[in-house]
């Protein structure tokens, strides 16, 4: 290769690499749903959502009652001729007469020792059988939840094949003009004929409790209907989870 061409090859690597940490950067919005619990009719009729029950072979207690054994105050006759019990339970009884024992009521058995119970393991709880330990109701198809996610962007990938991961939950991309797509797109889910909402003013993105928020002036259309609010976005590993009105001029 001529020094000529070798200086081309670069120059077009060095163009090519520019325009990839330029254009490259933008990282595609993709709308999601999520399954959620939207209400208690959406439970497990069950366990109420908490996925775990009493253990039916103990009755919650964790442990159940070894296999009977012969009475030893009897010797298994279920008949005594009075003794040091019967003698302080009933002293006015005649001594030597028989009558039924009263460690085992005259059975002539009792109960051995306890043991674990090997359903719970000893916790008194299992999983829910109804819902199979999920906790949702399986009768009734599961409500779902749309948001949008921001996708890795064409210059995260590449440094990624040199072993520099992207980071799981990054600033959300901002335009020049300081707006944020991933929240545009997100009020763009809840625009139909007649209704749309459009935010005026951004405000500046801070980190706190493991996710971004964003605040943001919004105005909401509804027909010839107006209305402004603050809103405050949240977005964790990439995605928005929720909003709700906050103080916002």
């Amino acid at each position: 290769m001529t020094p000529r061409a070798a200086f081309i090859v670069v120059l077009l690597l060095a163009a090519a690499m520019g325009a990839l940490a330029v254009w490259g950067r933008n990282r595609p919005l993709v709308v999601v749903e999520r399954p959620i619990l939207t209400s208690a009719d959406r439970l497990c009729p069950e366990c109420r959502g908490t996925r775990r029950v009493a253990c039916r072979a103990c009755e919650g207690a964790g442990w159940i009652a070894g296999a009977e054994v012969t009475c030893r105050h009897c010797g298994g006759s279920g008949r005594t001729d009075g003794g040091t019990l019967l003698r302080r339970s009933r002293p006015d009884r005649q001594l030597g007469a028989p009558v039924p024992c009263p460690v085992c009521q005259g059975r002539g058995r009792v109960a051995g020792g306890r043991t674990q119970c090997p359903g719970c393991g000893g916790t008194g709880r299992m999983p829910c059988p109804a819902c199979a330990g999920t906790g949702g109701d399986v009768s009734s198809p599961p409500a779902t939840r749309r948001t949008v996610r921001e996708e890795c962007s064409a210059w995260e990938r590449f440094w990624s094949w040199f072993g520099f991961p992207p980071d799981p939950n990054p600033p959300p991309q901002r335009k020049p003009d300081g707006s944020v797509p991933i929240v545009e797109r997100y009020l763009l889910l809840f625009s139909a004929p007649g209704r749309s909402a459009r935010v005026l003013r951004w405000g500046e993105a801070h980190f706190t409790s493991g996710g971004w928020e964003i605040p943001a002036r919004v105005r909401f259309m509804e027909g010839t209907n107006q209305r402004e609010e603050g809103r405050w976005f949240r977005i964790e590993q990439r995605e928005i989870v929720g909003s709700r009105p906050v103080a916002f001029e």
